[in-house]
């Protein structure tokens, strides 16, 4: 995490995880799956001298039957494909994979909605809008600060 303490309003609880980490309590799962958003970076990384293993991770989230899937950055679509089908919402960005492909997969797989995140600009949020309208994908909002998702 590259969010220094002085910028949070709160005392961060840290639990170290890794690749098929579960997180278990009486009404809710939470899986961790690996991605491969920055294992191009391993090498740089490593000559630099920073500690970060290049580890980036997706999560599946069930609350009873349901399920969601929440993804920062992603390398690729591989990176979720075996994750998300018939999950009611789907999280995940699409800044960092074609559009286009992202497009024709979601119109392939069982998913609820896509809530698209890291969105940089007004112009952005309005060209992937015009996309999935225009590919005739309507199960999908892009993200907005303090948004809630009913469960």
């Amino acid at each position: 995490m590259y969010i220094p303490p002085e910028k949070l309003n709160y005392e961060p609880r840290l639990i170290g995880y890794g690749d098929g980490f579960a997180l278990r309590t009486d009404d809710l799962t939470l899986v961790a799956h690996e991605n491969n958003h920055l294992k191009h970076n391993v090498d740089l990384f490593d000559r630099l001298g920073w500690p970060n293993r290049a580890q980036s991770h997706s999560f599946t989230i069930s609350v009873g039957e349901r399920r969601l899937f929440y993804s920062g950055d992603i390398k690729g679509l591989d990176d979720i494909r075996p994750y998300i089908d018939g999950c009611e919402y789907v999280i995940t960005e699409t800044t960092h994979i074609d559009l286009e492909l992202f497009l024709t997969f979601a119109q392939s797989i069982d998913v609820g909605r896509f809530v698209i995140t890291h969105l940089d600009d007004a112009d952005n949020v309005t060209r992937i809008n015009s996309a999935f309208r225009k590919a005739g994908v309507d199960n999908f909002v892009c993200a907005v600060d303090g948004m809630e998702l009913p469960l």
